[in-house]
């Protein structure tokens, strides 16, 4: 709970922040070192209540709008303390982007697509997330909860017949957001009386675990669209951006490297279901290089000076090609190695840049063969989040690197400045904000870390790897594909990563 809500904070800006508050609905035991952080957190005024543990996410979200039916905020987001265990399903990332793009018109916004449900709906019975699925059991790191041994079915039924008793209306199908993470306005909320909210909170109030609930759970958009309401209002939808790029500079030996292939895959938004986008881009001062990146299919930029070099991969936030992208993915090109664009995806929709709360990744360097000349971060690839404690590290990195500049200039050296600015001031920007990867010596490290730079002739297999475990993007199929053994890439072994 308390990581979920450093990462809201993280997430939003300073000014919204302050203008922020979160309910904690608390249904079992919250140690007091979480109580005590929770009232820590910078800038977000945080209200504990405690509730019975029944109705699951949907009695809590109730209790919460018919307690404030009057006095909603312009904006409330629905979020479970669980988001960060169901990261197979993009929650995490999808939650971050939506909360960084704000402030923005909002009517109703939901962290997974669209589905459809009929009326005849109904679940004869059902067992958690983290009761069937491995991925979230590993995540979580329990096995099931008592309450899915207890599954209460509704006293009216199917799906159709419910809503008609609490007063929503009849249709022939439902649209819904599955899930339980989703975001409404205040007049979204209201359009439908505090008296249905009333008779749904009372009928999902029966048990820890009850059929009502994922009626519910497929009735919020119908709700916030209006009761008997045909037409659907739009959903807001926000596609996650990722900025994949390198600098070739002419006076850094630029002239000698070969322009590869970029590392994104021109099929990803099919295999995102357009949820995400990638772009690679090149940037460079030398007229040569652009073109032949042009030519493999890179989207070029021509750089003026080595200062803008330097804003680039340092404060990547300060310069306009960048500054918009939710996400940017920084590395060295050379002729034997790539981006491994499926492992940056991975950090970003998994824990390293997720429930960990860092929002800068870097590998671990290879050992340098001269003595004192080894440093504890490398910066030959570099994946961000952009949030203001990236932005905070950016901004002191790239002023000792202009220092360094113009006392050697072309000298400066990238890996030891940065790790001089960490050194200087230890936690500056609400670290952990940057997190190392194990040393990029072998494939795997710790918790199945994927290597971030490989050879350009492994990269299709890792693409392979990815729509394996791609956990929630895309086709149905591939849904489906999650729950199955998939096996990252290796040289003499694979190791599961169900």
């Amino acid at each position: 709970m308390v990581d979920l809500v450093d990462a809201i904070h993280e997430a939003l800006s300073v000014e919204l922040a302050r203008a922020t508050t979160v309910y904690v609905y608390q249904k079992g035991q919250l140690p007091p070192k979480e109580r005590r952080r929770l009232a820590n957190v910078r800038h977000l005024t945080v209200r504990i209540e405690r509730l019975a543990n029944v109705g699951r996410c949907d009695h809590s979200y109730l209790t919460h709008i018919t307690r404030h039916f009057s006095s909603l905020a312009k904006l409330t987001l629905f979020v479970k303390d669980t988001t960060f265990a169901h990261l197979h399903l993009g929650y995490g990332s999808k939650l971050l982007t939506f909360l960084r793009r704000l402030p923005a018109p909002v009517d109703f916004w939901g962290a997974r697509a669209l589905r459809r449900a009929g009326p005849d709906f109904e679940m004869e019975e059902y067992v958690s997330d983290i009761c069937r699925n491995r991925f979230v059991k590993r995540t979580r790191g329990q096995a099931c909860y008592k309450s899915d041994f207890e599954y209460l079915r509704a006293e009216s039924r199917p799906l159709g017949v419910w809503r008609m008793r609490m007063g929503l209306g009849n249709e022939t199908t439902y649209k819904f957001v599955p899930g339980g993470i989703f975001a409404a306005s205040a007049k979204a909320i209201r359009r439908t009386p505090l008296a249905i909210y009333e008779r749904m909170l009372q009928d999902v109030g029966r048990g820890p675990n009850v059929e009502a609930g994922h009626f519910m759970e497929r009735s919020w958009f119908a709700a916030f669209n209006g009761p008997h309401q045909r037409t659907h209002r739009p959903i807001v939808r926000l596609r996650s951006t990722l900025a994949v790029y390198t600098i070739v500079l002419a006076a850094d030996g630029g002239r000698d490297v070969a322009v590869g292939a970029p590392p994104c895959d021109d099929t990803f938004a099919a295999k995102t279901a357009g949820m995400s986008t990638v772009e690679c881009l090149f940037f460079s001062d030398s007229p040569m290089h652009l073109e032949a990146a042009q030519t493999r299919g890179w989207r070029t930029s021509r750089i003026a000076h080595e200062h803008e070099a330097r804003v680039l991969k340092r404060a990547p936030h300060r310069h306009t090609a960048l500054a918009a992208f939710d996400y940017s993915a920084f590395y060295v090109a050379s002729a034997g190695r790539t981006l491994n664009v499926p492992a940056v995806l991975e950090a970003i929709g998994g824990r390293f840049l997720t429930s960990s709360a860092a929002s800068m990744l870097l590998p671990a360097p290879i050992r340098a063969q001269t003595a004192g000349t080894e440093t504890s971060v490398s910066t030959a690839a570099i994946v961000r989040r952009q949030t203001g404690a990236v932005a905070a590290l950016g901004d002191a990195w790239l002023n000792a690197s202009s220092e360094a500049h113009s006392r050697a200039p072309g000298l400066a050296d990238d890996d030891r400045s940065l790790q001089q600015v960490l050194a200087r001031q230890p936690q500056p920007f609400g670290l952990p904000a940057v997190l190392v990867l194990p040393s990029e010596n072998s494939l795997f490290g710790s918790n199945d870390v994927p290597l971030l730079l490989i050879p350009p002739a492994e990269l299709p297999t890792w693409w392979t790897w990815w729509m394996c475990v791609s956990k929630g993007h895309g086709s149905a199929d591939t849904g489906r594909a999650r729950l199955s053994r998939c096996c990252k890439p290796g040289t003499m072994e694979s190791r599961s990563f169900a």
